[in-house]
């Protein structure tokens, strides 16, 4: 079921999930967004888009930590 101010707007409903990496001395990670795309160099927490059929609880940090380059 999509949100009635998508629906009024006729916009596209995108599934995103996003992770908040604190670490003990409180610093958080993020990432800046690269030129040449949309929002280029504001800041964002790392994630993405992923399609309903997979719960985003269940994908793989090892996902994040790889496309992040934090292994």
């Amino acid at each position: 079921m999509q949100d009635p101010i998508v629906e009024q707007q006729n916009l596209p409903l995108i599934n995103v999930a996003v992770a908040v990496i604190q670490r003990e001395d409180g610093h958080v990670l993020m990432a800046e967004r690269p030129y040449g795309k949309e929002s280029a160099g504001f800041w964002e927490f790392p994630g993405g888009k992923f399609e309903l059929e997979r719960v985003p609880s269940k994908l793989s940090l090892g996902n994040y930590m790889k496309n992040w380059a934090l292994n």
